[in-house]
């Protein structure tokens, strides 16, 4: 059984970002609660959803695939998705599928704030 934990640290809404630390598996046994964990922080007023992989080991499809619905959702809203901390592994996976056309990624939580405007 696949096991993932997120914990979405307090935003103020307007261009406060949300930033959602994950740890743990993003796979087909986890993604449902992620979507619904995820969606809610964007339809709840986060104009920059920030989600940090870097205790994330490994992303399935079903996985990409939610990454690719956020970055829409966000968009949808005024808003953007950004990846941040992403292992070694995980980074050579979102190279591969080429989706840094479609979301930034930033080394660490740091990097990924000050390309969202927070300093």
């Amino acid at each position: 059984m696949s096991s993932l934990t997120i914990h979405i640290a307090p935003f103020e809404g307007g261009a406060s970002p949300a930033v959602a630390e994950m740890r743990g598996v993003l796979d087909t046994g986890s993604v449902e609660a992620a979507r619904q964990t995820l969606e809610a922080a964007v339809h709840d007023g986060a104009r920059v959803l920030v989600l940090d992989l870097a205790e994330v080991e490994y992303i399935s499809s079903a996985g990409w695939s939610l990454i690719v619905d956020l970055a829409r959702d966000c968009r949808a809203c005024g808003g953007e998705l950004v990846l941040c901390g992403m292992r070694t592994e995980v980074g050579e996976i979102f190279e591969l599928l080429e989706f840094s056309t479609l979301v930034d990624a930033y080394p660490d939580r740091g990097a990924a704030l000050s390309a969202a405007g927070v300093t």
